[in-house]
């Protein structure tokens, strides 16, 4: 792409967003930027899906277009760039714009929170719900001290987001906030204050909402303490053990969880029923591929060593709804797997929005990652790959297992 037809593409996107009203060009900003970098980057290579991006552009000449795609997420946006480039390069490139764009609107996002924070005081005391009486010397009780808000986002890659909050101060940690329009809605309904961000790990489909959402309400960003130069805009980073905390009785324990990238971060309540929220770690009835960052060896030791020691009760909240086709792999390399077979036709066709939740004691039943030490499992196994031996280690069949799920 020649200098002046980029200087061209940059003159329409900002002339398009300047037509926009006052009020909503600030949140125009934070998707000119990001579909800028993406669209100069991958303009070179994928001319189609910049072709339409630039259609895209054009039609923010429309006052009211502009104002309803200033709700597109920045998620859309990225998927809108990187769903047809198979070249590694050159996707490697768009996601250096991207998190160049998301620095830079998280360093004037920032220059506006001052002015910002005196509002949000006041709308937070007006959503407070008001705190629950009790007798005096009696702990609250565990079971009713946290909120989960799952949300679906309905978009290709079948992303969750989720909200956790603390039902006395009104106070909202947002997990992954890629659909960052229904995140924020769902957290006016709710009359909670979404405060803090925690991004999982740092692909794209997980932190893409993080710059609307901080410029909406302040929200400061934490990571895994080494996912600093690939998350823009973070303001804690976390290692395994430390607690984020909630409003007044919300308080979740870190896991550091490398595997599916090295930086990858699962939450665990400490609550009477506990939750894991595992990202992209821990699948219903699956586990997370390892080919963008990743390494199957560290996965299989997070596996042994950290999730399958947690209590069977533990619920299970995943960033991704995958249960149908990983119940589907379970069956493939366990046909005799009688807990999978009864739960496929429960989850068929389910609405990923109310569908149901797991817990450990259930994946350890049906998702083939976790057990390790099937006879039906080793069989199978043994069919697909001639020169293992009679009894594998776990972790050959944990490895050779995901091998064939990347090809399943």
């Amino acid at each position: 792409m020649g200098l002046l037809n980029s200087l061209k593409l940059k003159l329409l996107v900002s002339a398009t967003v300047s037509a926009a009203p006052p009020t909503v060009q600030s949140m125009a900003e934070a998707e000119r930027v990001v579909a800028l970098n993406a669209l100069l980057a991958a303009v070179k290579k994928q001319r189609p899906a910049a072709d339409a991006a630039l259609k895209h552009a054009k039609a923010l000449e429309s006052r009211e277009a502009a104002r309803k795609d200033i709700e597109v997420t920045l998620g859309q946006v990225t998927a809108l760039v990187l769903g047809g480039i198979n070249d590694d390069g050159l996707r490697s490139e768009v996601d250096a714009g991207l998190t160049k764009a998301q620095a830079d609107f998280a360093k004037r996002a920032a220059r506006r929170r001052h002015a910002r924070r005196h509002r949000t005081a006041s709308r937070r005391a007006r959503c407070r719900p008001p705190a629950k009486a009790s007798s005096p010397g009696t702990p609250p009780d565990p079971g009713a001290s946290m909120i989960v808000e799952r949300i679906w986002t309905g978009n290709a890659y079948r992303n969750y987001n989720y909200l956790i909050a603390c039902p006395e101060s009104g106070e909202a940690l947002a997990i992954d906030p890629l659909d960052h329009e229904k995140c924020l809605n769902a957290a006016r309904v709710k009359g909670w204050q979404i405060t803090q961000i925690l991004n999982t790990h740092e692909h794209h489909d997980h932190t893409g909402g993080n710059a609307v959402v901080v410029a909406a309400t302040g929200a400061k960003i934490i990571a895994h303490y080494n996912a600093g130069s690939r998350i823009a805009g973070v303001d804690r980073g976390v290692k395994a053990g430390d607690v984020i905390k909630v409003g007044k009785t919300v308080e979740l324990e870190c896991l550091d969880t490398p595997g599916h990238t090295m930086c990858h971060i699962c939450l665990r309540s400490r609550t009477e029923t506990p939750a894991l929220f595992s990202g992209d770690t821990l699948f219903n009835a699956g586990a997370g591929n390892c080919h963008n960052g990743g390494n199957a060896e560290d996965l299989y030791a997070t596996f042994v060593e950290q999730l399958a020691r947690l209590p069977d009760d533990t619920r299970v909240y995943p960033g991704h709804d995958y249960i149908e086709n990983n119940l589907r792999f379970t069956l493939a390399r366990e046909p005799d797997n009688a807990a999978a077979k009864a739960l496929l036709p429960e989850v068929t066709g389910q609405d990923p929005a109310t569908g149901r939740v797991t817990t450990l004691g259930e994946e350890k039943q049906i998702n083939t990652f976790l057990r390790l030490s099937s006879p039906s499992v080793i069989a199978a196994l043994r069919e697909a790959f001639a020169d293992l031996p009679e009894q594998p280690d776990p972790k050959t069949v944990f490895v050779k297992l995901r091998e064939l799920r990347n090809k399943w």
